[in-house]
């Protein structure tokens, strides 16, 4: 049996450290951290993607899934 409400939650948890790194990157680059500021940058991307790969996961949005599946061969 799927929990959705559990599903939802780690969700929410991956878009908000998805926002958090965006931030500190942000203050990173403000700085002029421009490395550090890099890899949170990354940070972010990764979760945001994985914060998208589950909601389409979600959804049943096959489609959208399938443009994250680029190193299938």
């Amino acid at each position: 049996m799927v929990d959705e409400e559990l599903i939802y939650e780690a969700q929410r948890i991956l878009h908000d450290r998805c926002v958090w790194w965006q931030k500190t990157s942000m203050e990173l680059f403000a700085k002029s951290a421009t490395e550090a500021g890099e890899r949170s940058a990354a940070r972010a991307g990764a979760y945001k993607s994985a914060c998208d790969i589950l909601l389409a996961a979600v959804r049943g949005d096959k489609e959208i899934l399938k443009e994250f599946d680029y190193y299938d061969e």
